[in-house]
């Protein structure tokens, strides 16, 4: 058996020498006798069927592995048009990913029993070629055979090669060749495989357009992704006049009830997404109508002369005096929305942007009691020389559907040269500013 251990030992030197150079033979001494190892004996346990089937068994985990990284490419894709949210994406990397883990595991089990059954066949020629080598060594010894003329016995057959696929064992469960995950508009789905599938494959499935028309349940359906949604904004505030910037000094006839000089706005238009489905900012745009009342303390109102506007202190004592002004607006914002992709005003938005406007109707409301105690209302319709268009620069914050928004007007409340004197008697620079504060509803 010593012997036998280091024949075998020789016999992996001189594979591996016949492999490394080409040569007849090769000549090894055992206790004073020469044995001579022909080339072709040895070239006959030549790995040229191992070889095969690790040459196969890297093709297919090849073939598993770019499988793999097409579907992930694909489902990124699809994350990236918007097709799927973040979450479906995830969900398909994961079964993805498992299944690739599932397919080299069948792999690995399949040759590890291919590598057990050819073990045994090995242990059996193994077993088989000691026999012989003992029945030779028992020839040798009784002819008594002369040194140099002893050659080894023919060797055995080769043990065959088993099947890549080995059957199972009693007990075990047999692996399914063929199955495939099928990732599709509908979900995923593993399905068993097909007569003429190869196995271990992974298949990503378009849509075809005869399934694109048949309902599908409702917790399957992926949400569309709407690159512009409508929007409908209401609001309500307060705005000012102001003189250079500046609220207007106290106690002159100009100075206007903060609380209840008041706005109110109704919109509707469209926010747009800007860039890829992942992109956080969007384009607001529409159209909205905004009531602006300004009511103006004690008893001073507004008044329209020959040349010009002005605000005096009258004789009446006013409870209520006032001037309305409604504008049509078309506000344009650029829109920093932190909603999740598919999603908008769910999250906090933060938007800057200007806006141009022309009135639209105008009117200046009095209450007061005459000389007789009778309680009078006056309402007159005039422009009083306001500007008959505006523009100015807004921004909002928000969290979800409820807005702040604030307003300031670049250009002059009241025509150049028609508006009220200052102090100095200069036309007064009059710029209406707001704030409000409103609901957002998509």
């Amino acid at each position: 058996m010593k012997k036998l251990t280091s024949l075998l030992s020789i016999l992996a030197l001189g594979m591996g020498l016949v492999q490394a150079q080409p040569q007849d033979s090769v000549e090894v001494s055992i206790e004073g006798n020469q044995v001579t190892l022909r080339a072709e004996d040895l070239q006959s346990l030549s790995q040229v069927d191992l070889n095969r089937m690790i040459r196969e068994l890297a093709e297919k985990t090849t073939l598993i592995q770019r499988q793999q990284q097409e579907l992930l490419a694909k489902v990124e894709k699809q994350r990236r048009n918007g097709e799927i949210t973040d979450d479906q994406a995830e969900e398909m990397r994961e079964a993805i990913i498992d299944r690739t883990e599932e397919s080299m595991e069948v792999i690995s089990e399949l040759m590890e029993e291919w590598g057990e059954a050819y073990g045994e066949r090995w242990e059996a020629w193994a077993d088989e070629y000691e026999n012989r080598m003992e029945a030779w060594e028992a020839q040798v010894e009784s002819q008594a055979a002369s040194p140099g003329t002893a050659t080894l016995p023919p060797l055995p057959p080769l043990p065959p090669l088993p099947e890549s696929g080995v059957a199972p064992k009693e007990g075990e469960k047999e692996v399914k060749k063929g199955q495939k995950i099928i990732i599709s508009d509908e979900g995923i789905i593993v399905e068993g495989g097909d007569d003429g599938d190869e196995p271990f494959a992974l298949r990503f499935r378009e849509r075809k357009e005869e399934e694109e028309k048949e309902d599908v349940e409702p917790d399957r359906e992926h949400k569309k992704i709407d690159r512009t949604e409508t929007y409908f904004d209401i609001n309500f505030g307060f705005n000012q006049l102001l003189e250079e910037g500046q609220f207007i000094v106290y106690d002159e006839p100009a100075e206007q009830n903060f609380w209840k000089s008041t706005v109110f706005e109704l919109g509707l238009g469209g926010k747009t997404r800007l860039g890829n489905p992942y992109s956080k900012f969007y384009l607001k745009w529409g159209g909205e109508i905004s009531w602006q009342n300004f009511r103006l303390n004690g008893d001073n109102i507004l008044v329209k002369g020959p040349q010009r506007a002005a605000f005096t202190l009258d004789t009446n004592s006013y409870t209520q005096s006032k001037y309305e002004i409604t504008y049509l607006n078309v506000p344009l914002m650029l829109v920093l929305d932190l909603s999740e992709v598919g999603e908008m005003d769910e999250s906090f938005t933060l938007g800057i942007g200007g806006y141009g406007g022309v009135r639209i109707h105008s009117e200046r409301e009095l209450e007061f009691n005459d000389f007789e105690g009778q309680e009078v209302e006056e309402e007159r319709e005039n422009d009083f020389y306001s500007a008959p268009f505006r523009y100015g620069v807004m921004a909002q914050i928000g969290w979800k559907s409820l807005k702040i928004t604030a307003k300031y007007d670049l250009n002059s409340f009241f025509q150049p040269d028609r508006g009220p004197l200052n102090g100095e008697n200069q036309p007064a620079n009059f710029q209406m500013a707001s704030i409000s504060i409103g609901l957002t509803l998509l």
